[in-house]
């Protein structure tokens, strides 16, 4: 009776979206429905293929392929667990004891330790482990030697000697690899720093090389993040695991995270930090900083921020990293919530995007369908659904057809909840062409107005962005019009321009640049697919206008967009190059 009655209780909460078992089992324990020693008892049958949690735990729930969630939940929760259920824990944050005889395969490049065995439950084939080490070998060439990335630190040689330790073992209930950051004794190189050791599932018949190849490179990335600082939450630690897993291989496996379900795309309403699947959708955080700043440094150095301060500091360290950057943390989210536009159906010539998979993100962008608008005057607000409202640090497209209204403008009312932090922005989007700004809304009213041309554009996209963090719901209403002159409010400008010498443009010749504001900027060129082909410039700028010479080293003739991002947001130029 007991479980029936948490099935209840937890099927209302799972309304919203798939939730994982951690997220579920937390929610639980949150409500006091289960206590810490049934907690972490759930949460220790997830990651054992032997023992399943109860159904009123399981039933509805995506099984996420990364246990390291639910071992760090464990961890959490063991001071606070009974006698005999601490004894459980330990067995699990402990090295693994594999079914049959263990072997030992030491990878090629001498950086892991593979353990496995051929008998029982977590029987596996040698072969499997040899190519399933090179691809951990391949995963910390690229992450620690090619990009710069900490090493982990040795657990002085616990495993039998001072490599990274991969255990070879059945887990059952769909979960490939975790990583451990417990229980290993290490010389720490920074306060919060930790050595580990990683599980893999024996059996990859199910998943397929690509994957398990995929989920390698996951799961070092923790090992490389427990360098850091292991301390830091789950949703950071899971965006860039999914983000690394995009650096390391070329399968593309992590855009399954972008399509359906829970991720930034079609659930940006949500805050980035949610929990449960959203972890791993979240993976364009990591993507956007990367391209905004001209490298995975950026992200790179997020870590190395959270690792100089002692305890739990994401949020500090992004914001450090923007502003070491030029920007703000909000001008970050401001520009985010536009750059996610350009995704999926939209991100094949828009010229705003330097991932080639972007178009993979399909079906892209979700505009709730009140939000939605091909008729004006039009008017809206958040809906009545408190599910979809927006969270701190989540967002609402609002799209308008302009087919029909090509004469004028556009005409954007915003009257937000008073004494709320808002970013209102726009994005104008043609299948050649694209352009993007917004401005904060900080004052006691929370309101502005502005007006955006229509003319040459097939749509236009408002957006709302909740950047105050609070328990009281971000409500908003919004009115949309139409007019031939711009009395609705100020003309919405960037005040950005890309203005080639000529076009057709010649090798060599000049582009000038204006900024309205100084900061960071970057003008890249892409091809007429979105690539990134060539980088022009990317420094901080005062504001002005500024030349710069293109080489178009390497480049043939044909047309190419030239973009230009910047403090107040970004546009795009398309030119043809003659040689």
């Amino acid at each position: 009776m007991r479980h029936a009655a948490i099935l209840c209780a937890l099927l209302l909460v799972s309304l919203a979206g798939a939730e994982t078992l951690v997220h579920r089992v937390n929610g639980a324990l949150d409500s006091g429905e289960i206590t810490v020693d049934e907690a972490a008892l759930y949460l220790a049958a997830g990651l054992d293929g032997d023992f399943q949690p109860p159904g009123a735990l399981t039933e509805g729930v995506e099984t996420g392929p990364c246990g390291t969630p639910a071992i760090e939940r464990l961890a959490d929760l063991y001071e606070s667990c009974s006698a005999p259920i601490q004894r459980e824990v330990r067995s699990l944050l402990a090295r693994p004891t594999l079914s049959g005889p263990e072997y030992t395969y030491d990878s090629p490049e001498g950086w892991f330790k593979m353990h496995w065995t051929d008998q029982g439950a977590d029987a596996t084939s040698e072969s499997y482990v040899q190519e399933l080490a090179e691809a951990f070998d391949w995963s910390w060439q690229h992450q620690c030697l090619d990009m710069g990335f900490e090493e982990p630190p040795s657990d002085l040689g616990v495993g039998g000697d001072e490599k990274l330790d991969v255990y070879m073992i059945s887990l059952g209930g769909g979960t490939i690899g975790w990583c451990s950051s417990e229980g290993n004794p290490t010389s720490p190189t920074y306060p919060n720093s930790v050595s580990s050791h990683i599980a893999m599932e024996a059996d990859s018949s199910e998943f397929g090389m690509d994957q398990m190849n995929e989920t390698a490179s996951h799961e070092f990335q923790h090992a490389v993040q427990n360098a850091y600082a292991a301390c830091e939450p789950s949703w950071f630690k899971e965006n860039c695991a999914v983000w690394m897993q995009n650096e390391c291989w070329d399968t593309d496996l992590y855009a399954d995270y972008l399509g359906t379900g829970e991720n930034c795309l079609r659930q940006p309403w949500r805050a980035m930090d949610s929990g449960s699947m959203y972890h791993y959708g979240g993976a364009p955080w990591p993507m956007y900083m990367e391209v905004r700043c001209d490298g995975y440094e950026t992200v790179r150095e997020v870590w190395y921020n959270c690792a100089i301060v002692e305890g739990m500091n994401t949020w500090e360290a992004i914001e450090t990293t923007a502003e070491n950057n030029g920007m703000t943390l909000n001008q970050w989210l401001a520009e985010y919530g536009a750059w996610r536009w350009f995704t999926g159906p939209y991100a094949v010539t828009d010229g705003f995007w330097e991932y080639e998979e972007s178009s993979l993100w399909t079906p892209g962008p979700r505009v709730l369908y009140w939000h939605s608008h091909d008729e004006l005057p039009a008017s809206g607000n958040q809906g009545d659904h408190p599910d979809y409202y927006t969270e701190y640090t989540g967002m609402h497209w609002i799209m308008v057809d302009v087919a029909d209204y090509q004469d004028g403008w556009i005409d954007f009312s915003f009257d937000g909840r008073d004494n709320f932090d808002w970013i209102v922005g726009y994005i104008q989007y043609a299948g050649d062409q694209g352009a993007f700004g917004w401005e904060f809304v900080d004052n006691s009213s929370a309101t502005t107005s502005f007006s955006v041309a229509a003319p040459g554009w097939d749509k236009v996209i408002f957006y709302v962005f909740a950047a105050l963090d609070s328990p009281l719901d971000q409500l908003y209403d919004y009115e949309i019009s139409y007019s031939t002159g711009v009395a609705g409010g100020e003309v919405a400008d960037n005040g950005l321009a890309v203005v080639p010498a000529a076009n057709p443009m010649a090798p060599g010749m000049a582009v000038s640049v204006t900024t309205p504001e100084a900061g960071f900027a970057t003008l890249s060129v892409h091809d007429l697919s979105g690539r990134l082909v060539d980088r022009i410039t990317a420094q901080e700028l005062a504001a002005g206008t500024h030349s710069f010479q293109w080489s178009a080293e390497g480049l043939q003739t044909g047309a190419y967009f030239l973009r230009l991002t910047g403090p107040t947001g970004g546009t795009t130029r398309k030119v043809i190059l003659q040689r």
